[in-house]
């Protein structure tokens, strides 16, 4: 983790980055229990103040369950500064629902890679785009363009959707390596696509005004 700061720090003008490791239903990534992710938050406040400044949010990339619930317990999500919600499986099935209950939970902040494609290998899974949008804006729930080029997920078309519907979006790299942190070029052509401003994008603001706006996440939908 000190490494990882240490090597944003130096190659990009960022002022925090979000470590968001997958959760423990994700086995095939090394997903993280609910001891393992209090563990973490530890090295975080280590390393920040090492760092001397609060750089690192504490982040995690949870699993929707096919029920829609959630695979790590919410006192732990509580703990998080911010809190993606993906599909990782059930590609076969229409996951509106899924999504739509994920935008529910309060300690959500992000559903992640929404469409659920990879370009080349799988289709998108049934989704009712719309409707998510409705939830997500009522929630206050961010949507995800994910930069990684396998995925760019959400699409050009469908980030100009969220856009029009005056929902918020963050651009991720997905990074699994240093290397992967360059993807973000390509979430930001994504979003001039779309016609996308800096507004449009919750992580081009400061952390402060990030804060605040999940301060809403406990919304008339809960």
């Amino acid at each position: 983790i000190e490494e990882m700061a240490s090597y944003v720090k130096k190659n990009f003008a960022y002022k925090y980055i979000a470590i968001t490791d997958h959760s423990k239903s994700s086995r095939i990534a090394n997903g993280m229990d609910e001891k393992q992710i209090l563990k973490q938050l530890k090295e975080f406040e280590r390393v920040n103040k090492k760092l001397g400044e609060d750089f690192i949010k504490a982040g995690m990339e949870v699993d929707i369950l096919a029920d829609g619930s959630l695979d790590i317990a919410d006192e732990v999500l509580a703990q998080l500064d911010w809190v993606v919600a993906s599909i990782h499986s059930g590609f076969t099935k229409d996951n509106t629902d899924r999504m739509i209950s994920a935008c529910k939970n309060k300690y959500v902040s992000c559903i992640g890679h929404p469409s659920g494609r990879l370009i080349g290998a799988r289709e998108t899974y049934k989704f009712a785009i719309n409707e998510i949008l409705e939830a997500a804006k009522a929630s206050n729930t961010v949507l995800e363009i994910n930069a990684q080029p396998q995925r760019m997920d959400l699409n050009d078309e469908l980030v100009m959707l969220a856009r029009e519907k005056k929902v918020k979006l963050v651009i991720n790299t997905d990074s699994h390596s240093y290397d992967n942190l360059s993807y973000m070029k390509l979430g930001v052509f994504i979003a001039r696509r779309a016609w996308c401003t800096a507004n449009d994008i919750l992580n081009t603001k400061p952390w402060h005004e990030i804060a605040s706006f999940r301060k809403k996440l406990s919304r008339q939908m809960i």
